[in-house]
C-alpha cells in the first residue's frame, strides 16, 4: 500500500461509534493512534464550576458590563462574588 493511501486512510473523519474500527485501521497501518484525553485545561486545576440560571436581561447586562470594561464575564462575576463575601464579613478569595 502506498504512503498516500495510508495518509488518506488515517486522515479521514471517523464515523460516530466506530472507535474500534479506527483503532484496527491504525494498527494495520502500523501508525500508533493519538492518545485520547479528557481535555481538562490546566487553568481549571483546583477550581470548581458554579452555575445558575437567570433571566436573559441579566445575562445581557452582565455581558455588556464585561464588554464595556474590556474584561471577561468570569472576571465580572468574580468581582461581584468578592463584593458579596466582603459584605457578609468573609474574606474574598481573589485569584480565579
Amino acid at each position: 500500500m502506498s504512503m498516500a493511501a495510508d495518509v488518506g486512510k488515517i486522515a479521514r473523519k471517523p464515523k460516530a461509534g466506530n472507535l474500534a474500527g479506527l483503532m484496527a485501521e491504525a494498527e494495520a497501518a502500523e501508525t500508533p493512534p493519538l492518545p485520547i484525553t479528557a481535555g481538562k485545561k490546566l487553568s481549571r486545576d483546583g477550581k470548581k464550576m458554579i452555575a445558575a440560571y437567570f433571566p436573559r436581561e441579566i445575562s445581557k447586562a452582565l455581558n455588556q458590563i464585561a464588554l464595556d470594561g474590556e474584561t471577561t464575564l468570569q472576571a465580572v462575576l468574580g468581582e461581584a462574588i468578592d463584593e458579596y463575601l466582603r459584605r457578609r464579613g468573609q474574606h474574598p478569595f481573589g485569584a480565579r
